[in-house]
Order: C-alpha cells, then structure tokens, then sequence
C-alpha cells in the first residue's frame, strides 16, 4: 500500500466526507468543503474507475477560490452504491436526484465533469434545464470510443477479479506503465505520487467490474457525445482537452473541433487525460472566466 504524502493529507483535511441515502434506498458518498462566505457552488463528477479523493487537487483549487466544492463519487466507486443501469439517462437521472439534495437551494454555479464524468454531466444537462448561470466543464472527455479501451473491456470481463486488480492496480512494473501512459509530465515525482496515490485508493474502493461491464457499455450505447449540442448548452460549456491524451487520443480532438464548434474549446499543452492534475491552472482560469461573462 502506497502511503499518503502529507501534503494530500493536509489537503484532505479540507474536505467533509458526508454520505446521502436516495429515495431508492442507494447511498451516495461525496466530499465537500464550504469557505466562508462562499456564494459559488463548484460540483466536481470524476471518471471510471476514478473516486472523489483522485479529484482534491482540483476541488482544492476551487477552495482557494471561494467555491463551496462538492466532489461526488460515482455509482459503484468510492462509498457509493451501485445503481442499474440501462444507459446514460439512469446516470443523468442518477445525478438530478443528488444535486436535488446536495444542492437543495439552488442548482450548481460550476458543473465540471472529467473524462467518463463529463458524459454524465453531459447526459445530465441533455435532459435536465439547467439555469443559464450555470457553467459546464467537460473535462478531457471521451467522445469517442478509443479501440484500446474496448479491447481492455472485453479483457476484464472474463478474467477474475483478482487477477484484473492484479494488473491494474497493484503490479509496481504495470503501474508505472500506466502512468506513463496518463501524465505528459510523468517525470514529476509529485504527480507520479499523487496519481499512484489515487490508484491505491480506486484498487480498495472501486467496483471495476460493475465500472468496466456496466457504465462503460451504457455510455457505448447511448453516448451523449453523439447528439448535437444545443445552442444553449454551447453557449455555458467550455470543453477542455490535453494535448497529450492518449486515452482519448488524437480523434477525439478532431471530432470534439467539430462537435463542440459553438461552444469554448481549450486545448491544454504539454497535458495527458489526467487534466484534473496536469491542467488545473487552466481549468481555474477558464472556469473563472466563464463565470465573469
């Protein structure tokens, strides 16, 4: 097991564990800090496999900035429950039930969803009217389905669960490997902490299987990247991309110029898919700029 810094440790101490139980009877766990004072909410939905604690270098970022920040673990990761489901529409349907109860008074003043999770807060605000002040970040998102991933999801669904944690979380000589292939800026000995931190908490936390033969199906039959963006979503949502993201690679730039025309796209440079580390200063700064037009 791969010990804290106490540097993320300090950081963690920011941040309240809370957990809520939906009407169905499902929990949900999530992290959130509330500044003094604060009047801006910043909602943070991470990607597969992920958990909340891989986004707290982001949300702490919101933090100095004066937003209460609320990190949400996904169905089936971190403290949350698993839920059924069909396609992106039990996710989004999912999300507007816990923003009804993490966010009772108003909606989200910031929705930023990174990789898997910008489907879901695209999928959400498909279907649910968001109100106009609300800005939307879709973080190194994958609109397309990279073929090395649906190689790895037809891996990992037919070889036992131990020997699939095996591989992607705990063997030192793969791990490295992987994060090689996350970072642009791998040699930076706290990025590489930070980010094998993460994986250590994903390999106790996470249901990869739920995450791999579940969520990840659902978004390949109803990806919401395949439907035009509306000309009122385009206009509150920024999408932000690394220009070194092998996960979603060099396709999903091209397609993302075309799908997302009207709306703000930022390129992030010398950045992989792990934007939520490697881009944080310009997440931060396009996330202030929006909220300043």
């Amino acid at each position: 097991m791969i010990s804290r810094t106490n540097t993320f440790q300090h950081i963690e101490s920011y941040f309240s564990r809370r957990f809520l139980e939906l009407a169905d009877g499902n929990t949900v766990a999530y992290r959130e800090v509330q500044p003094k004072e604060s009047s801006q909410v910043c909602v943070i939905i991470h990607g597969l496999t992920g958990t909340s604690y891989s986004m707290l270098l982001l949300a702490d970022a919101y933090r100095q900035k004066n937003f209460q920040t609320i990190v949400i673990d996904l169905p089936g990761h971190g403290g949350s429950t698993p839920i059924p489901v069909e396609d992106m529409s039990s996710l989004a349907r999912w999300l507007h039930e816990v923003l009804q109860e993490v966010c009772p008074k108003h909606q989200p003043t910031l929705l930023l969803g990174d990789s898997f999770g910008a489907s879901v807060v695209l999928a959400y605000a498909q279907r649910y009217t968001l109100p106009p002040t609300t800005s939307i970040i879709l973080a190194a998102p994958i609109p397309l389905i990279h073929p090395a991933l649906s190689i790895a999801d037809r891996f990992f669904s037919r070889v036992p669960d131990a020997i699939a944690r095996q591989i992607y979380y705990t063997n030192r000589f793969l791990l490295s490997i992987r994060i090689r292939f996350l970072l642009a800026k791998w040699r930076r000995t706290d990025y590489r902490q930070y980010v094998a931190e993460c994986i250590a908490v994903e390999g106790a936390q996470a249901n990869h299987r739920y995450a791999e033969m579940i969520l990840m199906p659902a978004n390949i039959r109803s990806n919401p990247f395949l439907s035009p963006l509306s000309k009122q979503l385009a206009s509150q949502t920024v999408i932000m991309y690394g220009d070194a993201d092998r996960v979603a690679g060099s396709r999903a730039a091209q397609y993302l110029q075309k799908w997302g025309h009207s709306a703000h796209i930022i390129q992030v440079s010398q950045c992989g898919h792990l934007i939520h580390i490697e881009g944080i200063s310009d997440i931060i700064d396009a996330s202030v700029s929006k909220q300043n037009h």
